[in-house]
């Protein structure tokens, strides 16, 4: 294994699902699909958590 892959932490890991959340909110703009739209609020969702447990290093 390379010394330069290393996990990712958990603000990196949050900041791509905050990415992924904002993509599935445009398309679901785009296409008027509530389910998309409904699905970028849970990766949000599930990016805020992320971004807290990496702030305050719960796990």
């Amino acid at each position: 294994m390379a010394s330069w892959k290393r996990p990712l932490s958990r603000s990196e890991v949050a900041v791509t699902l905050f990415q992924v959340a904002i993509g599935l909110a445009a398309i679901a703009a785009l296409v008027r699909r509530p389910l998309v739209w409904y699905g970028s609020l849970l990766g949000g969702v599930l990016a805020l958590l992320a971004f807290i447990d990496g702030y305050l290093l719960l796990v």
